[in-house]
């Protein structure tokens, strides 16, 4: 009896373990662009359509902009960088190096403040968000504005 007791144990802890690894995966998928000499790439991590996180990364020199010094683009990028101070859901960095700048920005979704996310110029929220952001429509949205999908 006990060896069949053993035997009912092991079989359910393997079956637990194989629905385990049926369990959806947060998967990635990253699309790019270079316009008029910014370089960006956007990251969404992603259960089937919905997007949990999203990060942006983009490096542009100061000659793109404009600008010659570092100094002139920490002034020129500081409302940039204002903007997104005190949001909750987002994680926003600036590195300035001696001829360029690299911003990277993390938005987390499910912590996002959608209420003040929406009045920040460049974020492009639309629709209900209650079911989360949708991959799928995100990417139409991207495409248009010439992003690529990395394969």
């Amino acid at each position: 009896m006990k060896k069949i007791a053993k035997i009912m144990i092991l079989l359910t802890l393997s079956l637990l373990l194989v629905s385990c690894n049926k369990a959806k995966k947060l998967e990635e998928t990253t699309y790019t662009n270079d316009i008029n000499g910014v370089k960006t790439k956007l990251t969404f991590y992603h259960y089937g359509d919905k997007v949990e996180k999203q990060t942006a990364t983009n490096e542009w020199a100061y000659s793109a902009m404009g600008l010659a010094t570092k100094e002139e683009a920490e002034q020129a990028l500081s409302e940039l960088v204002e903007q997104y101070q005190g949001v909750e859901g987002i994680t926003h960095k600036m590195d300035y190096q001696e001829d360029k700048v690299f911003e990277s920005l993390e938005v987390n979704y499910k912590k996002l403040d959608f209420d003040k996310a929406k009045n920040i110029p460049g974020i492009m929220l639309k629709g209900d968000f209650k079911n989360g952001v949708s991959l799928k429509k995100t990417a139409e949205i991207i495409e248009k504005q010439g992003f690529k999908k990395e394969e």
